[in-house]
């Protein structure tokens, strides 16, 4: 009697004759490929902000030069950290730093005539992307949309009368005085951006950014900072998960 093992052998080895002499080649069926998921980024960038709103504060009948929107000089800087919880769900946490400064009167009374301000945010992340693909453009380039919760802290430079001072030998020195007022308030940011990887480690980014924070002072009549933001950036992936998919 054949061995069962044996008849198996010779089943297998006349069907691959079969096909062979036939043409035919036996189906591959699914093949089980990776693809290497980011698990952990670093995102840091940096670009130009833009102050929104009109040139005067309204508050019924009385009306005066605004603070906020007419600062015409504004630069921010930006650092993320995400991690990814699904092929197109990342949560993280970010801080950002924006500088304002060249306040112009639309009216010319120097209301606010060399005041500078530093708003620092910081908040949890909920961004939507993109699937990474397994190849083509769409892996390497991905598109998200964020938002995030903030709090900010304010630090207003107001500039003072100058002072003067004696030096040892007793002659008049001029020092301009300055003093700082600070403040704190909730806002909303809302971030849509493009990333490209350069490689699996690094790649480069461009956002545009809105961004809005409540942030009352006795200085200043507004109770609301609004700006959009455009920055160009980079970022880093530190873990990487190794994925299987089937085709």
């Amino acid at each position: 009697m054949i061995p069962i093992y044996k008849m198996m052998i010779s089943l297998r080895f006349i069907c691959l004759l079969f096909l062979a002499y036939s043409g035919l080649r036996p189906s591959a069926g699914l093949q089980a490929q990776s693809l290497l998921y980011p698990n952990l980024e670093v995102h840091v960038s940096s670009g130009y902000a833009i102050a929104l709103g009109g040139a005067f504060y309204t508050d019924g009948p009385y009306e005066s030069s605004a603070f906020f929107s007419n600062m015409k000089q504004g630069f921010h800087s930006n650092a993320e950290v995400l991690i990814r919880r699904s092929s197109v769900l990342q949560i993280g946490l970010g801080i950002g730093q924006l500088s304002l400064s060249q306040w112009r009167d639309p009216s010319e009374d120097a209301k606010y005539e060399g005041m500078t301000a530093g708003i620092f945010s910081v908040g949890p992340i909920i961004q939507l992307t993109t699937p990474i693909q397994a190849s083509g453009l769409m892996n390497r380039l991905q598109f998200a949309f964020q938002l995030r919760p903030t709090f900010n802290v304010l630090s207003l430079k107001i500039p003072a009368p100058v002072f003067e001072v004696r030096d040892p030998s007793n002659r008049p020195v001029f020092v301009p005085g300055s003093q700082e007022e600070k403040g704190s308030g909730y806002g909303l940011q809302a971030k849509f951006r493009l990333s490209y990887s350069i490689s699996w480690l690094v790649g480069l980014s461009f956002s545009l950014d809105g961004n809005m924070a409540q942030l009352p002072s006795n200085t200043y009549n507004e109770a609301w900072q609004r700006n959009a933001l455009a920055q160009v950036g980079i970022f880093f992936r530190l873990r990487q998960n190794k994925r299987f998919y089937e085709d």
